[in-house]
């Protein structure tokens, strides 16, 4: 689900816990694992080269609006499941 952002794959993930600019890195393509930390917070791994793609988001690169918004419903729905205990690492 890339849109014109490359992604290289990383050995190691870089953690959020904004699940707004998860959703948005999901959405450029970058593959996301929502985990439940020992503090109970709700954090994300993403995989891919998430340095350039941050550089291009706040460069102000092309992305399609509904594509954002599906993904941020997602990463938040993420949250919800883990909390909830449903389908989760924790």
């Amino acid at each position: 689900m890339t849109k014109g952002i490359e992604t290289e794959k990383s050995k190691e993930p870089t953690i959020f816990e904004d699940a707004i600019l998860a959703g948005i890195l999901l959405s450029l393509g970058h593959q996301i694992t929502p985990i439940k930390s020992p503090n109970g917070q709700i954090i994300f791994q993403i995989r891919g080269n998430v340095e350039k793609t941050v550089q291009d988001i706040y460069s102000n690169c092309s992305v399609g609006a509904l594509d954002v918004m599906r993904s941020i419903k997602l990463t938040r729905s993420m949250i919800f499941n883990l909390r909830s205990g449903k389908n989760g690492k924790s």
